[in-house]
Parts: C-alpha cells; sequence; structure tokens
C-alpha cells in the first residue's frame, strides 16, 4: 500500500463539503457545531440553500449517481470548510475501505451520531472524503470556484513543481519521450502513464480531474484512475497508478520508485523513470501480460534497445512462451509475482500452467483477501483530529 503517514503534515490545503440535509430542521445544530472545529479547519461559506426538484434531482445525480434526492423539504444546508492539515489513512468508509481524509471521516460520524442519532444516520448529514467529492457537490450548485485547480503552462512547470516535492516519488513508464511533445500532442488518445507513491497527493499538487466520476477510485474506491492534468490549456491525460493497485506487483512498484533514475529530455524537462533493468522487465510485461497482441506492440524496439543497453541479447516476440520464461525468471529471482490488476481495463493474458505464477494461489489476488477490497481494520470512532 501507499505509504500515507510519510506526506501526512506536508499534505496541501483542501477543499470539503458539509451537507445537512434537511436545512431547516437541522440548520442550527449545524452551524453551532462547525464553530467548533478544530484549528486546522477554516470555513469559507455557510448558507441555506432552497432547490428546485430539477436541481435536486442533478444534485443527486452529481453525488450519488441516481434520481434519489436525500434534500428534505426542499432546503439543506451547506457549509464549505478549508481543511489547511489533511491527514490521509485507509480506513473502513460506508461502502468499503478505502483511502480518505481521516479529518473529514471524524467529522461524518460524529455529526451524524450528534445531531442523527448513529454514525449510520446518512439521512441527516452528508461530508466529503476528497477534493473530487466535494466537487461533486460543488459543480451542480456552481460553487466549484471555492477549489482552485493547479494548472501548468507547460510540461516542464509540472515536472519542476513535481520534482520540488521530496516526498513524492513518482516514475514516468514507457513512451516517456513523448513528453518532449508539446501537450497538444496528448489530445487524440494519447496519455502519460505514471507509478506514484502516494495518488492523493500526486492529485492536490497537480489539480488532476477524474474522467470517469462514477468509477472514480474517489468514488467508493473505484477503478478507475485517469484523470486530466491541465497543461497549457490542453486537458492532459494521465494513468496515475499508484503503489497497491496490482498493476503489478506492490514490492515491483516501491522497488521501482526507489531505483528511479533522473532523465533529461531534449525540451530541457526533467523526468524521473525506471532504471534500465525495470524498465526492460516492465515492458516486456506490458507487452506479453497487459496487451493481446504482443508481436506488434510498439514497444518492441525499445525493449530491444535496453536489452543493448543491458548486453542482453534481443528478445523474440514472434515466441512468447520463451519471452514469459525470461520474466519468469526475473520476477521469480527478485521474488515478485504476477499480479491481476484491480483497473479492469487493464489486461492480464498469463498462463496458468505453472502453479507457482498462478493469480488463484496468491493470496493478495483473491477479492476475499485483497487488502483493497475489504476491512481487516476497524475505524476510529473517538473523535481525534489531525493537526
Amino acid at each position: 500500500m501507499e505509504e500515507l503517514e510519510l506526506v501526512n503534515g506536508n499534505r496541501p490545503e483542501e477543499i470539503h463539503t458539509i451537507i445537512a440535509w434537511d436545512g431547516n430542521k437541522y440548520y442550527e445544530q449545524t452551524k453551532k457545531y462547525c464553530e467548533k472545529l478544530p484549528s486546522n479547519f477554516e470555513i469559507l461559506f455557510e448558507k441555506k440553500i432552497e432547490l428546485t426538484k430539477d436541481a435536486e434531482k442533478k444534485l443527486a445525480n452529481s453525488v450519488y449517481f441516481c434520481d434519489g434526492s436525500r434534500v428534505k423539504n426542499g432546503c439543506l444546508y451547506l457549509t464549505i470548510l478549508k481543511d489547511k492539515k489533511p491527514c490521509y489513512l485507509y480506513e473502513n468508509a460506508t461502502a468499503c475501505k478505502q483511502v480518505l481524509n481521516k479529518n473529514m471521516k471524524l467529522i461524518k460520524e460524529d455529526m451524524r451520531l450528534k445531531i442523527g442519532g448513529s454514525i449510520h444516520s446518512y439521512s441527516t448529514i452528508h461530508t466529503s472524503y476528497n477534493t473530487e467529492e466535494a466537487l461533486l457537490v460543488l459543480k451542480p450548485l456552481k460553487l466549484d470556484h471555492f477549489v482552485k485547480r493547479p494548472t501548468f503552462k507547460n510540461f516542464k512547470e509540472l515536472f519542476d513543481v513535481l520534482n520540488s516535492k521530496p516526498l513524492l516519488k513518482y516514475v514516468i513508464q514507457r513512451s516517456f519521450h513523448e513528453i518532449a511533445y508539446e501537450s497538444k500532442f496528448f489530445k487524440n488518445n494519447k496519455d502519460v502513464d505514471i507509478l506514484v507513491n502516494d495518488y492523493y497527493y500526486f492529485k492536490a499538487l497537480t489539480g488532476a480531474r477524474s474522467i470517469s466520476l462514477k468509477h472514480m477510485r474517489e468514488n467508493d474506491n473505484g477503478h478507475h484512475i485517469q484523470s486530466n492534468i491541465n497543461i497549457d490549456n490542453v486537458e492532459v491525460p494521465f494513468d496515475i497508478r499508484f503503489v497497491g493497485d496490482d498493476y503489478i506487483d506492490s514490492n515491483w512498484e516501491k522497488d521501482m520508485l526507489d531505483q528511479r533514475i533522473s532523465h533529461t529530455l531534449k525540451n530541457n524537462v526533467q523526468i524521473y523513470i525506471p532504471n534500465i533493468q525495470d524498465e526492460l522487465y516492465s515492458v516486456m510485461y506490458n507487452i506479453i501480460i497487459q496487451k493481446p497482441n504482443p508481436s506488434i506492440s510498439k514497444h518492441i524496439p525499445r525493449v530491444q534497445e535496453l536489452c543493448n543497453l543491458s548486453n542482453k541479447p534481443e528478445i523474440d516476440f514472434n515466441n512468447i512462451p520463451h519471452v514469459k520464461s525470461i520474466l519468469d525468471d526475473f520476477l521469480n529471482n527478485n521474488k515478485y509475482t504476477y499480479k491481476k490488476p484491480i483497473d479492469p481495463s487493464v489486461g492480464f493474458h498469463i498462463s496458468t500452467n505453472n502453479p507457482t505464477n498462478n493469480p488463484t494461489n496468491n493470496p493478495t489476488n483473491n477479492p476475499t483477501n485483497n487488502p483493497i477490497n475489504n476491512s481487516t481494520r476497524k475505524g476510529f470512532i473517538k473523535m481525534h483530529f489531525f493537526n
């Protein structure tokens, strides 16, 4: 899993929302509660908002992706607040276990208990757990201007910001040379593949916005991780892979980040990429495990180039069993295993003849054991804010 505690205490400020679904009934209780929030919170906006039935439906579709409005008697009470010291942890939430802002989880549970009588009083209080969830509330209410999104004039400005953050680790995977092109190059079904040590920290620094709101990671630990970053007024897609997503073995992900190397592109953009060995075998893995037609992959020339740099014989991708045997040796020597990704859009084409490489024999690939999908730890009930 991501090393969330490494970044906690250094995360950028973020905007959150609190909704009392019955604005007339719970207005005073909500207002008094928010007046006593810890000092890391700042109230930016608070108001009773009356909604038409159509506006209620738009809000419900945005927040819950259905028409069932929770607003009572056409009026809600909205509070917009800034958390100056966000703290992200892996916690039990309402629908699943997920990474979330623990400060907001504590507020939600305590407000539901004190106002609604139970931490499961869903019809009384709603709070956001992350910036994307806050935007699901703010956009239909036309209040999303409270969230200031970072934008960048070019790739150099973006990576200068990322490289200035010592707690962020990232590597660009595959086709990193394309970052030397202008951002408009990425308008035509192109994207940037990046692996990070902390998904939410990366998104906070870059203003990355999820492409699939219903299936995004921010919404009940969804599987979709592609987001857009605004570079020179172009929404550039980034596939944001993170440690623990089973895109590849999490131990390999950690090692790849720890062993990364600096690389300067021809446009003077400095980025981090995998070292030669990690790049070689991860590209091989992508070609024969994650893609359906290995022999025609656009990445084969890069593999041959890396083989030459490593003084290894070139690889014949017309002989996939032999390629896999080379990959098997690398994984076994490093105690890595094949992983079926959480993201269903990523292919997983693997022979199950070898029990040691069969994902069904690996407990972390069993849905009942996967820590991404299930809870083994109890969440906090006691109020304790992370300042």
